[in-house]
């Protein structure tokens, strides 16, 4: 909603596998092939450091990538006030907690979470406050 009217959103998909090195040769490519493209979403950890490291490779400061997690290639991204990152950083140790908890309760005497969603807390995090 925050892009101008002119621009199209192309529901285009990259997909890696697992393969971190062969998302930043797919990423490398598809920013080579599509020369106007403002922006890309990564949708884990591995994604997100490989579209990082492809983009700055690519000096393309006028891609915003928004991703997931904070691996080293991300945080170097960050570290670089030139480009516009985002992530979405999950805290992990609340996701194990209670998910180990509700397991262990339901193995104990078959119980179920008295909540069915738990919100264990993401912030997002860029250039701005990723030291925080």
């Amino acid at each position: 909603k925050f892009a101008p009217a002119s621009w199209k959103i192309e529901h285009d998909y990259i997909i890696n596998y697992g393969d971190e090195a062969g998302a930043v040769k797919l990423v490398t490519e598809k920013i080579k092939n599509t020369h106007n493209v403002k922006g890309i979403i990564a949708c884990n950890n591995g994604s997100t450091n490989a579209t990082v490291e492809a983009v700055m490779a690519a000096g393309r400061k006028d891609i915003a990538v928004t991703g997931f997690d904070l691996g080293k290639k991300t945080l170097l991204g960050l570290e670089d006030k030139n480009y516009s990152i985002a992530v979405a950083v999950q805290n992990q140790y609340k996701m194990g907690y209670e998910a180990v908890m509700a397991a262990a309760a339901a193995a104990k005497d078959g119980s179920k979470p008295a909540q069915k969603l738990v919100n264990t807390g993401i912030r997002m995090a860029d250039k701005n406050n990723y030291k925080k």
